[in-house]
């Protein structure tokens, strides 16, 4: 089976407002995922957010950090916000010719800030 298919599935079901549908594919996509698993995980969690189910969010976005510890986003989320800068520095550090580097930047330079 193709993995991705569980996410991009989710996702359209996700930007059509229908989270329920969405996190119960991105469920099953866990049964097969293995290069999809953290993003599947960090999407369930956004999903699980907007539903009001906060404690299931946040189970899951450590769920997501344990299979990927380098997701900014889900420190973020979790409002872990030293962890969250150190990612963003780490990948501006290893990749800072990434795509994401200009966005990783900008964020770290925000966490930065709101340290001060």
């Amino acid at each position: 089976r193709n993995e991705k298919i569980y996410l991009y599935l989710g996702v359209l079901y996700e930007q059509l407002g229908e989270t329920t549908r969405a996190v119960a594919i991105m469920r099953n996509g866990l049964d097969v995922a293995v290069a999809t698993r953290s993003l599947l995980l960090f999407n369930i969690a956004n999903n699980l957010f907007a539903q009001g189910d906060y404690a299931g969010a946040d189970d899951t976005y450590g769920r997501a950090l344990a299979t990927d510890s380098t997701l900014g986003d889900a420190y973020l989320n979790l409002n872990r916000k030293a962890e969250a800068k150190q990612r963003f520095e780490q990948l501006l550090s290893e990749f800072p010719e990434s795509p994401l580097a200009t966005d990783a930047k900008k964020i770290a330079e925000a966490l930065a800030k709101a340290d001060k």
